[in-house]
């Protein structure tokens, strides 16, 4: 199904090995069928916030927005001029 991923690595693994961040044990197992509008672990770093891995929910919706889609991707050639997602690709993103 389109936008679904597995990550057979254990956060902690992945975490030390590109990071050297330690994880919370309740991220640690690998997930296999991981799918749109749950939540993830992804890093977050910058700010006044230390690096660190933390729960996120995977899906966009801006502020402004009350109801409607809740995309997983946009298109490279108009990410940065939609009103849609250009306040969040200039100054949100996550990996």
């Amino acid at each position: 199904m389109c936008g679904r991923f597995a990550r057979y690595s254990a956060t902690s693994e992945l975490a030390m090995r590109y990071f050297q961040v330690p994880v919370d044990a309740g991220f640690d197992a690998p997930r296999y069928n991981v799918a749109p509008g749950t939540d993830i672990e992804a890093f977050r770093a910058g700010g006044d916030a230390p690096a660190a891995f933390q729960p996120m929910h995977w899906g966009f919706r801006p502020k402004r927005v009350t109801d409607g889609p809740q995309p997983i991707n946009a298109r490279a050639e108009k990410v940065a001029s939609s009103p849609y997602f250009r306040s969040a690709f200039a100054h949100r993103r996550c990996l």
